[in-house]
């Protein structure tokens, strides 16, 4: 029996002493510049609702055949979620962005990221991290297919 409790004892030590695991999809809240005015907002202003945050690039070819896309799909939901454009543009594309943000008449907000915040997004774009409301929580979503879509309009109806 000294045994057995010696060894449950010895469990809970070494169970306790294991380094405790972040939830590691809780998205990182930021200021960035808003592309027209260059005043630093928060990416998420409203974490009480759906945010889709759009990462893209004024370089990026398939960046700017979604743009019909996602706004059919603001004009379908954007009353439930707030959609925001994080630009990872670099600064000598700023301009670059700035006229497709007016060329393409986008509704929705839009902030730079100058290509300096590996931390909120690496990786191929376009692409969108939807957070969830009151957590901070986020997924991945690629609206370019129609499962990713479908949950979208699933989750925010």
């Amino acid at each position: 029996m000294k045994q057995f409790l010696f060894l449950l004892l010895l469990a809970g030590l070494l169970f306790s002493a294991q380094p405790r695991q972040e939830n590691m999809n809780v998205f990182e809240n930021r200021m960035l510049a808003a592309w027209d005015t260059n005043v630093p907002e928060l990416i998420v202003q409203d974490s009480s609702r759906y945010n889709l945050i759009l990462f893209s690039a004024s370089w990026c070819p398939p960046c700017i055949r979604i743009v019909p896309l996602l706004k059919e799909i603001y004009g379908d939901i954007g009353d439930r979620l707030i959609m925001t454009y994080v630009s990872v543009d670099e600064e000598r594309t700023a301009e670059a962005w700035r006229t497709k943000m007016r060329t393409n008449e986008i509704p929705w907000r839009s902030l730079m990221a100058w290509g300096r915040h590996p931390e909120i997004y690496s990786g191929p774009i376009p692409r969108a991290k939807l957070v969830h409301p009151n957590t901070m929580n986020w997924e991945f979503l690629d609206v370019r297919r129609e499962e990713d879509r479908r949950r979208l309009y699933e989750l925010v109806r």
